[in-house]
């Protein structure tokens, strides 16, 4: 017969080892936010666009490990698009109405986590379409594509890319993630009849780039990736 205290030192393994199973399920990859205003620019360029540009914000996550709501996510990719009356980069500013992209690969399982996923990180979408989405990145060079109408494709910042008006980091990421970098917009285009919206833009330093579910020490890389 066992001793009450073994018993207690018994219970306390077993939640132990349950609290970390539970932790190794929970979602973790890539992350990707391109945003309609520079967010590491000059101080000039930053103001004139603050009031009037960074109306939209395309979110982006890689799953490379993890379970939403029991459901197995890993190898999937969902994209987010969100509009609003303001600045998106701005802390704090809610969108007015959003759309999900959901990967045709996935089973209707798969897909009810991802939009869960999305509640769980504050988007609420007003829509969502299921389409063919693929994600691939090597190094800074990521490529994001969701049907025919949604293309998005960064590069590393360069010397040339410097401005002559004393360029620093002006917004952080919308989404949780451990460390971030500044990407290169190189070339983006988001048609969406949905919100009646047409977006291309290319050469701007518009992209956040992180991981997400990671115990990672949060803050800015200017070089490199994470």
């Amino acid at each position: 017969m066992q001793s009450p205290m073994k018993n207690l030192l018994l219970s306390l393994l077993l939640a132990f080892s349950a609290a970390e199973a539970a932790s190794g399920e929970e979602p973790s990859g890539e992350y990707v936010e391109l945003h309609a205003c520079e967010v590491y620019t000059g101080g000039c360029t930053a103001s004139a666009q603050a009031t009037l540009g960074g109306r939209s914000v395309l979110r982006v996550w890689n799953f490379q490990s993890g379970k939403q709501e029991n459901v197995e996510l890993a190898g999937l990719t969902v994209v987010a698009l969100e509009i609003a009356e303001e600045n998106l980069a701005m802390p704090g500013i809610k969108a007015a109405e959003s759309v999900a992209y959901l990967p045709d690969n996935a089973t209707p399982e798969q897909r009810d986590g991802l939009l869960s996923w999305l509640a769980s990180q504050g988007v609420t979408t007003r829509e969502s379409r299921i389409l063919p989405v693929a994600y691939h990145r090597e190094g800074a060079r990521i490529f994001v594509n969701a049907g025919p109408d949604l293309r998005l494709s960064t590069r590393a910042l360069e010397a040339c890319d410097a401005g002559g008006c004393g360029e620093q980091l002006w917004y952080e990421p919308r989404g949780t993630t451990g460390g971030f970098t500044v990407l290169v917009n190189d070339h983006s285009q988001v048609i969406e009849p949905l919100l009646k919206l047409t977006w291309k833009d290319h050469s701007a330093k518009s992209v956040f780039f992180g991981r997400f579910g990671l115990k990672m020490h949060r803050g800015f890389h200017l070089a490199g990736i994470l």
